[in-house]
């Protein structure tokens, strides 16, 4: 079974914490869905 990291505005990749900041800005935190998602930065940009 494939493990999914969950990451935060900390620990996600360099190139999604950009994106995470817009997120964090516009909800108040990354949702857990997006969160998931940090490996593929450009899905994030396609979500945001």
């Amino acid at each position: 079974m494939t493990q999914f990291t969950a990451y935060t505005t900390d620990t996600a990749p360099e190139a999604a914490r950009s994106i995470f900041e817009g997120v964090k800005g516009a909800f108040g935190f990354v949702p857990n869905l997006q969160s998931y998602m940090a490996e593929s930065p450009e899905l994030l940009e396609r979500l945001h």
